[in-house]
């Protein structure tokens, strides 16, 4: 990909305003399939990281997490969601999609030399999608389980821990081909954008 016609700050000012978007409009920010429930907000996150690097992978995943730090305290009655409150639940997890994300995209580029970028891109975002939801529900585990075993009626941690494999495996999976459909599009289109106009620009 060439980064070079690529203005950072204006790149990584339109993944804020997706991320926001995705937050406040819930019918794309959270997908309903039956009983499972998948967030697209991490993506813009993806993104970042594989379009600009770590670095800002790290800061839109910040951004990312603070918004939903911010948000927990609105949450007045929903239990769960109040744990959120914490910034090791809700914002140190999304500073990690950053820079996973962006780490193994340059190690699979290294690896592969950049012979397939379909393939890279698919499991970059895969990787990344699977980052936020095992850290933020082992942040949870770690730091609320005994919390979490009353809110949820359970009978101790072990049947929390399988509780929240569930959702890892269920919600997580789903997460994460959502993520592989829509970054390895988005990227693609956004590379074939850049090449076009660098060939208009010579």
């Amino acid at each position: 990909m060439n980064m070079k016609n690529i203005n950072k700050s204006k790149f990584l000012l339109a993944m804020l305003f997706c991320t926001i978007f995705l937050d406040v409009i819930p019918s794309l920010g959270f997908i309903n399939i039956e009983d499972i429930s998948a967030t697209t907000i991490h993506i813009p996150t993806i993104i970042a990281a594989i379009v600009l690097g770590p670095f800002y992978g790290m800061i839109m995943g910040f951004i990312f997490g603070l918004l939903s730090f911010l948000e927990a305290f609105s949450w007045h009655n929903a239990v769960i969601e109040q744990l959120f409150c914490n910034p090791f639940v809700s914002i140190i997890p999304r500073v990690f999609i950053g820079l996973i994300t962006g780490y193994v995209f340059i190690g699979l580029n290294a690896i592969l030399k950049k012979r397939n970028e379909i393939f890279t891109l698919l499991v970059t975002s895969f990787v990344g999608s699977f980052t936020n939801t095992v850290l933020v529900l082992c942040s949870l585990y770690v730091i609320y389980a005994d919390e979490m075993v009353g809110v949820f009626s359970l009978f101790d941690k072990i049947e929390l821990k399988k509780f929240l494999f569930k959702i890892a495996i269920n919600n997580g999976v789903m997460e994460a081909l959502i993520s592989m459909v829509v970054v390895t599009i988005f990227v693609k289109f956004f590379s074939y954008y850049l090449d076009k106009k660098e060939e208009n620009n010579v």
